[in-house]
């Protein structure tokens, strides 16, 4: 009886546990660069696999987004470092993002699978385009510099 209450008490906190990404996740760091203004980044992710993009940039620029890939169930997120919520959510608005930014900061392109291909374990190759205008500058990757 006493462990049927010490399982009960447990539960919320293991549903509320996340699930832990695969070794394949990754973070990319972007940073602008004077005289350029895109860039343009194949991929791939596999089951809950994430890739991260880091892009600092200035309040009042426009930041675009597209993503392409073979599989209708991979998506990106954009959220800005300490707001509450995201300003985009591919899986709502799409494959395609077009936005002022209200501040100045960091910002996270989130490439990610829906839960229900992760579980099968599915695979996307992905195409990521992203471009921060209003000023001069390019978001590129170090590694393709």
């Amino acid at each position: 009886m006493a462990h049927e209450w010490m399982l009960l008490a447990l539960a919320p906190a293991l549903l509320a546990a996340p699930v832990p990404a695969h070794a394949s996740s990754g973070r990319t760091e972007a940073q602008i660069v004077s005289g350029m203004s895109s860039i343009d980044h194949s991929g791939q992710i596999k089951g809950y696999a994430v890739r991260d993009y880091d892009v600092r940039a200035t309040g009042g620029q426009r930041m675009t987004i597209t993503l392409q890939s073979n599989n209708r169930s991979a998506f990106f997120n954009v959220t800005r470092d300490g707001a509450p919520e995201a300003l985009f959510i591919g899986s709502t608005g799409g494959s395609h993002f077009s936005a002022s930014l209200p501040e100045s900061g960091a910002y996270r392109v989130r490439v990610y699978l829906m839960r229900d291909a992760a579980r099968r374990n599915e695979v996307a190759d992905y195409r990521l385009m992203i471009e921060v205008g209003g000023q001069a500058g390019r978001t590129i990757f170090p590694e393709n510099k």
